[in-house]
């Protein structure tokens, strides 16, 4: 459950994850441009690294993003990419803490959202399907809240037991 930060330190070390979407934009922004050379790239792109480190999803983020940036006009290879950096970056992660690794493992859920992103085709849905695409609509405006709910119930009962 939600806790302030109780000092200026501890609110700089605990950024959320918008912030390391901000992150992830400046990355890909810097891989895309044509006018850095490629070592300031490097180095811009490491400094957003860096400073995703004490974010939310840490490097996750940032690295998916580049994955699915590199990786866009092929599926299998964006699929396997994106699975072996989250297992990489899981084992570097807990390298010397097996009980983190245990107890973040709920984090290889997101491995799951591979499933819609393969089956996306890339179009919008026609006028003729407006229907299922507000049914579509509000059910994820839905699904969020109520998963978040589950996690934190779930997590509840596991701290309480």
């Amino acid at each position: 459950i939600f806790r302030p930060p109780e000092n200026a330190l501890e609110f700089l070390t605990t950024l959320n994850v918008l912030f390391t979407f901000c992150l992830s934009l400046l990355a890909l922004i810097f891989i895309s441009t044509k006018k850095l050379p490629s070592m300031l790239k490097a180095l811009l792109i490491g400094v957003c690294f860096a400073t995703a480190d004490i974010c939310d999803w840490s490097l996750f983020i940032p690295a998916w993003t580049i994955v699915f940036y590199v990786f866009r006009n092929d599926k299998r290879k964006k699929t396997a990419a994106f699975i072996g950096v989250t297992a990489l970056l899981m084992i570097l992660r807990y390298w010397n803490d097996t009980s983190g690794l245990i107890s973040a493992s709920y984090q290889l859920g997101v491995v799951l959202a591979l499933i819609p992103l393969t089956l996306y085709n890339g179009e919008r849905c026609r006028k003729s399907e407006v229907a299922s695409r507000t049914l579509s609509k509000w059910f994820f405006y839905a699904y969020y809240p109520l998963h978040i709910a589950v996690i934190v119930l779930v997590k509840f009962c596991i701290i309480n037991a």
